[in-house]
C-alpha cells in the first residue's frame, strides 16, 4: 500500500469520541459500517498489538469468561485521561494477530446520569444515521448476570455491523467489584450473531 492511499485511509476513520459530544465525522453517508470509526484512536480490524504487548492482553484477558463459549476472548484496559475509563475488547481464540470484532468504551456511572447520557447521545446520532435501522431495546434483564439490568439502543448498518448505546445497571452482590457504567460498543456483525447465543 502507498503511503499516499494508506494517509487516505487514516484520513477517513471518523473518532467516535461522542462522550463529549465532539463528532468528528466526515458524512454519516460515507460511513458504510463500523471500521469507518474509532473508539480511542482504536478501529475493529485492528490487531490488538498494535495497542498492547502480548502480556498486556493476556493480563486484559485475566477474569472468568461469562459466555458458554470460548469462541471469542474479551480483554479489559483501564485508561487514565482519556474520554472512557476503560476499553474492552473481543478477539477470537487462538488468533495470535488479537484482530480486534468488538470495542467498548466505557465511563463508571450510576443509572440515573447514565440514562440521561444515554438520551442525549442517542439524539445526536439520530441526526447522523437518518438511513440507518434504529433498534430500541430498552430495559431488560441482562442475560449472564442476575439481578441485573441492560439499557440498550442500536444503530444497525446494512452488513449487520452494529453501534450499541447501553447502560448497564447491575445486582448490589456485583457492585461490589463492579459499578454501573455506561457505554458505547462497535461490534462485528460475526460477534454479534456469536453474543445471540453466547449466553444460551
Amino acid at each position: 500500500m502507498s503511503a499516499s492511499k494508506s494517509g487516505y485511509d487514516e484520513s477517513m476513520k471518523k473518532l467516535l469520541a461522542i462522550i463529549i459530544l465532539s463528532l468528528c465525522f466526515i458524512t454519516s453517508s460515507q460511513a458504510d459500517n463500523i471500521r469507518d470509526f474509532q473508539i480511542e484512536e482504536v478501529s475493529i480490524g485492528d490487531s490488538l498489538l498494535d495497542y498492547y504487548s502480548e502480556y498486556e492482553i493476556k493480563k486484559g484477558m485475566n477474569y472468568p469468561n461469562q459466555y458458554n463459549s470460548d469462541e471469542f476472548k474479551a480483554a479489559l484496559f483501564s485508561l487514565k485521561n482519556k474520554t472512557y475509563d476503560a476499553i474492552h475488547f473481543h478477539v477470537k481464540k487462538n488468533d495470535k494477530n488479537y484482530k480486534i470484532y468488538s470495542i467498548s468504551g466505557q465511563i463508571e456511572m450510576n443509572l440515573n446520569s447514565c440514562l440521561a447520557k444515554k438520551k442525549k447521545v442517542l439524539a445526536d446520532l439520530k441526526s447522523l444515521f437518518k438511513n440507518t435501522e434504529k433498534i430500541e431495546l430498552g430495559k431488560r434483564k441482562h442475560p449472564g448476570y442476575k439481578n441485573s439490568y441492560a439499557y440498550q439502543s442500536f444503530f444497525k448498518f446494512n452488513n449487520g455491523d452494529l453501534i450499541e448505546i447501553a447502560c448497564y445497571d447491575f445486582s448490589k452482590k456485583l457492585n461490589e467489584k463492579w459499578v454501573d457504567k455506561f457505554t458505547i460498543s462497535l461490534d462485528t456483525n460475526e460477534f454479534n450473531k456469536f453474543l445471540q447465543t453466547a449466553y444460551n
